[in-house]
């Protein structure tokens, strides 16, 4: 088994609820992550709730991040970023991993925050609200309200819109609040090609896991 950790707490953006509600931070940290995810994604392109917890395979890799205070799994044919790779999304992402054909990017993001007891349901209509005027041609695929191995309440929200390029992207962002921070790993590809990594990007964001 191949462990791979990090002590540093890079990839984190610190925010309190100061009065506001928790869905208006936990928005702007996926629409901040968006953007940043977007633009780093295109330089590699080339062309009731469920349980989650998935059971780690000889030909996947164990990630956890003390820091940050996460762990995931992957499969060993996607490729960590390096530094330099990270060095793309400005320090938005704390973690990476790209898959190459078809290509397609996964990224955690920490948001520091005190989110216990958000309404998962009302960042969803956030969402469903906002994102339309934020994204070109937006199109919601679905959702759902996951429960994660080590216990927390999840909300994956999964959509498509056009990037640059005329580039069109589906992504699959799983949104994470906890009592210190909010957690967003987002994974991004072109709709034409995400199904064939979507059993991946399913295994990798059930596979998530917080302290």
């Amino acid at each position: 088994m191949e462990n791979n950790q990090l002590d540093h707490a890079g990839g984190e953006e610190t925010g309190t609820r100061s009065g506001i509600p928790v869905w208006i931070w936990v928005l702007a940290g996926i629409l901040i992550g968006g953007l940043f995810a977007t633009a780093g994604f295109l330089i590699f392109t080339s062309d009731g709730p469920s349980a989650s917890g998935v059971a780690k395979r000889a030909s996947e890799v164990v990630f956890e991040h003390p820091g940050q205070g996460f762990s995931l799994t992957y499969p060993k044919g996607w490729k960590r970023l390096n530094k330099g790779e990270l060095a793309n999304y400005e320090g938005a992402f704390s973690f990476g991993i790209k898959h190459e054909k078809p290509s397609a990017l996964i990224g955690v993001r920490v948001q520091k925050l005190d989110a216990e007891g958000a309404e998962l349901k009302e960042v969803s209509r956030a969402l469903d609200r906002t994102m339309p005027d934020r994204f070109d041609d937006f199109t919601k695929i679905g959702e759902e309200m996951l429960t994660l191995s080590s216990g927390g309440d999840a909300l994956i929200y999964d959509y498509t819109f056009l990037a640059d390029r005329d580039t069109r992207i589906r992504e699959q962002l799983l949104i994470v609040p906890t009592v210190e921070k909010v957690y967003y790993v987002t994974a991004w590809a072109e709709a034409k090609s995400f199904t064939r990594v979507l059993k991946d990007v399913d295994r990798i964001t059930r596979s998530f896991s917080t302290e």
